[in-house]
């Protein structure tokens, strides 16, 4: 029986110390960055590299919701730097202009993936 004032104690000794970190977290004035307005991290160039594509026909393949959407959001692997300062989507290889294609491809999985999570 002795057990449950010890139990009681050290609950309120938590409670009282998870208020005063929290009263001190909030005392700490905001850091620079957000003091004045400006971002962490600038993502404009995701916005720059997103893109509609609509997949061709293959036989035997089907793409999920397709009929439905049938433009899908890809994300473009490389953009060159012109001489302007602005920036023009490539793929990697070499480019077929008659068929609009790259011989390495423009999109890839393993950077999507990277991108959504961010």
């Amino acid at each position: 029986m002795a057990r449950r004032p010890l139990v009681r104690s050290s609950v309120s000794v938590l409670t009282a110390l998870a208020v005063a970190v929290a009263l001190a977290l909030a005392a700490l004035p905001a850091s620079p960055a957000a003091a004045h307005g400006v971002r962490l991290s600038n993502l404009a160039h995701l916005d720059f590299l997103g893109d509609r594509v609509i997949p061709p026909v293959q036989a035997g393949h089907d793409t999920y919701r397709l009929a439905a959407e049938p433009a899908i959001g890809v994300l473009w692997t490389y953009a060159e730097r012109q001489p302007d300062g602005s920036y023009r989507r490539v793929g990697g290889g070499a480019y077929d202009p008659a068929t609009n294609t790259w011989g390495q491809g423009a999109f890839n999985a393993d950077d999507l993936t990277r991108a959504a999570v961010v």
